[in-house]
């Protein structure tokens, strides 16, 4: 979710499975919770006679501050 200038991540897995793009194959990422960094970002849609053909990675920014929160899982 953002909030003006803050995002705030949470649900997020620290593990997940899907379709590579590029190959069709099968893919799992694992990006654990230990957050060190942060990228934001804008993703932009680009249509060509209506139908979808690319989705550009734009405004590609180092994030300033990084406020880590720990959570305790529920029991």
């Amino acid at each position: 979710m953002r909030t003006g200038s803050h995002a705030i991540l949470q649900g997020i897995p620290s593990s997940f499975t899907g379709t590579d793009a590029l190959t069709g194959k099968q893919i799992t990422l694992s990006p654990g919770h230990n957050v060190r960094d942060m990228v934001p970002f804008i993703l932009a849609p680009k249509f060509q006679g209506g139908a979808l053909r690319a989705v550009c990675v734009e405004d590609i920014t180092r994030a300033l501050h990084i406020i880590p929160t720990i959570q305790t899982p529920p029991s």
